[in-house]
């Protein structure tokens, strides 16, 4: 806060507990905002400024919320989480924050959406032979492909999945675990 803040609001002393002195602190905060509408207000700084002028009323978002009343429509306040409002005037707005469209923001996203227009228009245009190709797998056309160890490994996985959405623990989590917890000593299984 500058000494021209503090002069522009040095008509209020100190705030004790009549709401005519914590009016006339607030009235001086209103006084150095509209002096200065051409910026961009922190709500930390008009609370301390607040603070200064001896006043303890309100606190930070009551103050931030009775200026936002008091201007209404011609302060706009921005909010986001982990950092203090901002308040500015809406006339101002334009001059104090670069806006960017979503077009000039990243080639390379419309770049992917264009080419995933393109596959998507690419893969709707090819015709199914279905003399040819199976649209529908079942268990017994992939057995068929698959070897036994495959199967017994997919065994595994379907064992361990259902393990951890149970929150039970499988025979293979307990062997792998102990198998980490002493990796000098190593087992191995083959099929004979």
């Amino acid at each position: 806060m500058t000494t021209k803040h503090v002069q522009a609001a040095s008509s209020s002393s100190t705030c004790f507990s009549t709401t005519e002195k914590s009016d006339k602190a607030l009235n001086s905060i209103i006084k150095v905002m509209e002096q200065d509408r051409s910026r961009i207000w922190n709500a930390v700084e008009i609370f301390d400024m607040y603070l200064q002028f001896g006043c303890v009323k309100l606190n930070r978002k009551s103050l931030t919320s009775t200026i936002q009343e008091y201007f209404g429509e011609d302060v706009a306040v921005l909010h986001s989480p982990g950092i203090a409002n901002m308040l500015l005037f809406k006339f101002y707005a334009p001059n104090l924050i670069k806006l960017v469209s979503v077009q000039d923001d990243d080639d390379l996203d419309i770049a992917v959406i264009s080419v995933a227009k393109h596959i998507v228009s690419a893969v709707k245009s090819i015709n199914i032979d279905r003399d040819r190709y199976n649209t529908r797998i079942d268990s017994e056309m992939v057995s068929i492909c698959v070897s036994n160890i495959l199967s017994s490994l997919l065994s595994m996985i379907r064992s361990m999945i259902t393990g951890i959405l149970k929150k039970r623990p499988t025979a293979f989590k307990i062997a792998f675990g102990v198998l980490m917890r002493n990796p000098k000593k190593k087992t191995y299984q083959s099929d004979a």
